[in-house]
């Protein structure tokens, strides 16, 4: 971990590992497929770090954990229909969604989660 003086971005080096190559790869598919991907992982993110969450060195949610978060979320629609035509993809809908699935209904005692 580095912390950049001048502009006070944290910066996480790794040599000899081809991890961040896959993990792009897998981002810029998921994009493609979800068009909310992008938005709700960059606002979970923000949101992570406000909280202080977002460092696994600490036990929170690193970038790769909170991508495959994000795709199983939204691989696995609302139970309900939406009331509102049109609000299928709506970004705050899909951001709802994500907190109960991984709030409320998860049971991680019984059930893993596949990407």
């Amino acid at each position: 971990k580095y912390l950049d003086c001048v502009s006070g971005l944290a910066v996480d080096i790794c040599l000899e590992t081809r991890d961040g190559l896959r993990s792009s790869a897998l981002a810029r598919k998921a994009a493609e497929r979800f068009p909310a991907f992008r938005h709700l992982v960059l606002l979970l993110k923000r949101w992570l770090i406000s909280r202080g969450l977002n460092d696994t060195f600490t036990g929170g949610v690193g970038s790769f954990l909170l991508m495959l978060l994000v795709i199983a979320s939204l691989q696995q629609p609302p139970l309900q229909p939406p009331t509102l035509p049109g609000t299928q993809h709506n970004l705050g809908r899909c951001l709802l969604h994500f907190f109960e699935m991984f709030g409320m209904r998860l049971n991680t005692i019984a059930v893993g989660i596949r990407v």
